[in-house]
Formats: C-alpha cells, structure tokens, sequence
C-alpha cells in the first residue's frame, strides 16, 4: 500500500510530491489503477482500493487539462498515512463552524463521517510546471519593499492582484425571441448548457468575477452562500435573455453542479429540491431535446415528471 505523508512541504506519495489539481494518470502512477467510475452530483469518483483513496474529477474544472481537484481518504485503511509524521488517530483538528479541520502545507485537511478530505489551500501559493514537467509548488513572487530616499518614505509595496469583475450587460436579445421559461431550474439548465458547453452565452460567468462587478452591496462569499441561495446572483440569472436561436439543436440536458448552480448557491449539497425541475412546459421551447438528465425528488415524483415529459418526446432519467 503506498505511503501518504504530509507535511509542511506538502502532500508525498512514496516519498514523491503529489500536488493537485492534476490529471487521472498521475494519480494512476501513484496509486494503482482505480475501480470503476461513480458520477455524483459534483463529477466523477475514482476509487483506488489499494491506496484507500478516492479522486473526485470535478466537470467544470477551470484546469481542463488537470480535472482532479480533491482527495478522499479513509485513514483507517491506509496505515501509512501519517501527518506531520503523526499517524492518523493522533492527528489534532481545530473546531471551524464548517467542521473540524487543519492546515498544513498548503492543504486543508476536513473530517467527516465519510472520511478525509484533502483539497489545497483556496490562498495557497500557485503551482507551475517545473524544468522536469511536473506541477510543483512555487513561492508567490513578492515585490520586495523599495528603500527610502535620502529624506523621504518608503515606496508603497505592490498590489496584489485583483480579481477581474465580470461584464454584468446582458446580451442583447430582440424582445420577440427571448424565451419565457416557467421553470427556473429548467431555465439554469439550459443557461449552463449554452454558457459552458455550447459555449454561445459570453462571457463565461464566474462567481468571483460577479461579486468584484457587483456595486449595491459587498457579497462576502466567506459566510454567504452556506445556508441558502445568493439573492443578487439568482435575480440575475431570472433575468438572463435566453435567445431562441440558441436552443434549437439542443437534443439533450443534464443537470449538475456546474458553475451557474455553484454560482447562485457556492456551498450547495444536493440534499434538497433547491435547484430541482418540477414541470415538463419549458420542454416546448427546445424542439430538438430528445433526452434528459434531472436531480430526482423522490421515486412518485420522478414517475410523474418522467411521463409529463414523455408526452412531449422527451426521455427523461434521473
């Protein structure tokens, strides 16, 4: 069974350095070959029983060439797994009001029924590909403090930098042909369809980049987000002009996670009917929609919607 060890200088498997987000073949190359794929709510599981660990594979990773952005660790099971060369039952975590965690080197560490959750730092120093091509974590440059001129004060130090605020116009849409959906899930789906897969809405809508753009009020996304939606972020997809021409070809929708549902709701779980589809009308407006994919709300509701969509030509799974 490989040796997890993590320390200050980051996560080693073997004692060679695993830093994430990174691609499935680098995780083969450290644990072995995994088991069979499991699709969830935020993307693809890979299970690697011989390490104890399972990958999750997130499907709108802004790194597409590097889509593993967290690690799953049964502890217990994986005897070699040792912090800051203390072994697992020995690891201390410090209360949060999201549950316990720690930090070290660069990686948050969260406890759960299911286990150990392992993801680098979100203010970590960034990753850049080393002479020998592999990812390594590299120290975020700084601009050293310039010296005072004879009689004068010290230069300011530079900025770091901000986050670019998103372009808030709508497109433009002749009135005629902006479609009137009736259900707004419905409606998010096919928003993050065209956005981030057909790729005709721009720009691409991010949720920080919306937050820097916003003016009425500051969106502080450290405490927002956790227990219900953003008001501001959901208004403003209500209001999106979803084009006629651009659902035309579209034979088929799934629901996830995906950067609108995270945008309007960043902490989201999946465990209730927030984001739900409850009506096959706005099925009409996609004449080419032969199949969907749909967050379920139970097996008696589920049967119904799958029938109203039937009706309409639309096979409809969940």
């Amino acid at each position: 069974m490989p040796a997890l060890t993590l320390t200050s200088a980051g996560l080693a498997v073997d004692g060679t350095p695993l830093v994430l987000p990174c691609t499935k073949a680098r995780l083969v190359a450290a644990f072995g070959r995994p088991g069979p794929e499991e699709r969830n709510l935020y993307g693809v599981r890979w299970p690697f029983p011989a390490a104890a660990v399972v990958a999750l594979e997130n499907l709108q990773a802004e790194d597409k060439a590097n889509p593993i952005a967290q690690l799953t660790i049964r502890p217990e099971a994986a005897p070699g797994f040792t912090v800051e060369g203390q072994p697992w039952d020995k690891v201390r975590f410090r209360k949060t009001p999201y549950g316990p965690e720690k930090r070290v080197g660069g990686w948050v560490i969260s406890q759960d029924d299911d286990g150990w959750t392992l993801c680098p730092e979100p203010d970590a120093a960034p990753v850049a590909p080393s002479k020998a091509g592999r990812r390594t974590r590299t120290a975020e440059p700084r601009a050293a403090p310039a010296k005072p001129a004879a009689g004068g004060k010290r230069a300011a130090a530079t900025r770091p930098r901000t986050v670019k605020p998103l372009e808030l116009a709508y497109p433009k849409v002749p009135r005629k042909d902006v479609l009137q959906f009736t259900d707004m899930n419905f409606k998010l789906a096919v928003i993050e369809h065209l956005m981030f897969d057909a790729k005709v809405l721009k720009p691409a809508f991010r949720l920080e980049g919306f937050v820097a753009a916003w003016k009425p009020r500051r969106i502080d996304l450290a405490i927002e987000g956790y227990d219900a939606p953003i008001a501001e972020v959901r208004a403003w997809f209500a209001a999106y002009p979803v084009d006629r021409k651009h659902v035309q070809k579209i034979r088929t929708l799934t629901q996830h996670p995906g950067a609108v549902i995270h945008g309007i709701y960043p902490q989201w779980t999946g465990e209730d009917d927030t984001f739900a589809i409850a009506a096959a009308d706005d099925a009409k407006h996609l004449p080419a929609l032969r199949q969907l994919s749909l967050f379920s709300r139970g097996k008696r509701r589920d049967a119904a919607l799958a029938r109203a969509f039937a009706a309409r030509g639309v096979a409809a799974t969940f």
